[in-house]
């Protein structure tokens, strides 16, 4: 990635900087209640723990196909984040990790990089980036 420079200065950076802390973690939160917190418990106990991470984390994949602009190897990426995710709540019995990953990934390609997150570029972001061609 080559950064063409800064976009926001000032109380702009920081106003959307903070904006967008607050938007991602919101969805991190609910995305990683439902998904990896209500569902995960729900369907454990009837299919195991692991199966239902396998399926969860396909439909975590599944939600983001409607999204204009995301690839299949971003679809990929998102269904191997979710196990990941699952992973970490089996080891640590607690959604906290998750969510802060999830929040901090958005908020990093969203508002720091300015770069394409489930396919869309985020408008307010710090940095103008565009990909190295090598």
């Amino acid at each position: 990635m080559i950064f063409d420079g800064r976009v926001l200065h000032g109380k702009s950076a920081w106003s959307y900087g903070l904006q967008w802390g607050v938007a991602v973690l919101l969805t991190a939160l609910f995305e990683e209640s439902l998904l990896r917190g209500y569902l995960q418990s729900a369907l454990t106990r009837g299919v195991g723990f692991w199966w239902a991470a396998v399926l969860l984390s396909l439909a975590f994949g599944a939600t983001h196909l409607p999204n204009h602009g995301e690839s299949p190897i971003g679809i990929f990426s998102v269904v191997g984040t979710g196990l990941v995710f699952c992973l970490s709540l089996w080891l640590t019995k607690s959604l906290y990790w998750a969510v802060g990953l999830h929040a901090g990934w958005d908020w990093s390609q969203s508002f720091l990089y300015g770069v394409p997150d489930s396919g869309q570029v985020a408008s307010g972001h710090l940095f103008a980036t565009h990909p190295w061609a090598g």
